[in-house]
């Protein structure tokens, strides 16, 4: 299920949910505040600096990389044994 979009009452577009604690709520807030909200007409959003953010975050913590390269693969062959 999707989370919902709303405009706040500073007129910029969020999500309406509620993050739990271990799911790193600063990157994940900033991601989907800078999607929603980049300006209008811009032909491409840069996304070099969320990139880094998380690239940074998964440097930190090697154990993270491992279980989503982990996940990445499982994925992959799910898509490919149907």
């Amino acid at each position: 299920c999707a989370p919902e979009v709303v405009r706040g009452e500073d007129g910029r577009w969020g999500i309406q949910a509620q993050f739990k604690r271990q799911w790193q709520v600063g990157l994940w807030q900033r991601l989907f505040d800078d999607l929603l909200n980049a300006p209008a007409g811009a032909e491409a959003y840069p996304l070099e600096s969320l990139r880094g953010a998380f690239e940074e975050y998964l440097v930190d913590r090697p154990e993270k990389m491992r279980e989503l390269k982990l996940l990445m693969m499982k994925q992959t062959i799910m898509l490919f044994s149907m």
